[in-house]
């Protein structure tokens, strides 16, 4: 039926203009956070996926969000998370949150990749539930170890070390 395709298309015409004002939202905000931090924030990436909006935080070669080998935040990363999450609780949507580690051979007694990406993942969500945002967006805490590089062709990059979270548009399912 042709109304019902025309009806459809401008649904998801209007979603997806939705979701660019929020991405925009959130880059301003971001950019704020971080402005008086001294560059003392992991490197901050927002893009549209399929799904929604997926904020992607990064340790860079001279910063890192964790203690080596430990799920312990540091300082400033704790300040940041909350603030970013005063900012994520003003948007709409379900939330996932991922951590993501490097491909460096890694276990201790009480950690090896798997471990590390989820805890850090789990310590994400509760900074972002102390900075507002309600415990029950949030329908995923997820660890992937090494298995989803950001940057494929040095699975070893800090850049690899990070934290997503995925602001689902509100019509996807959790």
């Amino acid at each position: 039926d042709g109304k019902l395709l025309d009806a459809k298309a401008k649904a998801e015409a209007e979603a997806k203009q939705q979701q660019e004002k929020s991405v925009a939202r959130l880059r301003e905000a971001v950019k704020t956070i971080a402005a008086g931090k001294d560059g003392k924030t992991p490197e901050v990436e927002l893009r549209t996926v399929s799904e929604g909006t997926l904020i992607s935080l990064t340790d860079s070669a001279n910063f890192a969000m964790f203690r080596s080998a430990s799920v312990v935040p540091v300082p400033q990363v704790v300040k940041f998370f909350e603030e970013l999450g005063e900012v994520i609780a003003k948007e709409t949507g379900k939330i996932v949150i991922a951590g993501h580690t490097d491909a460096r051979p890694f276990r201790s007694s009480r950690y090896d990749n798997w471990r590390l990406s989820t805890d850090r993942a789990h310590i994400a969500y509760h900074m972002l539930v102390r900075g507002g945002i309600p415990a029950e967006r949030i329908v995923r805490v997820e660890g992937h170890a090494a298995r989803r590089p950001r940057i494929v062709e040095d699975p070893k990059a800090a850049a690899n070390r990070r934290v997503e979270i995925l602001i689902r548009r509100p019509n996807k399912p959790g």
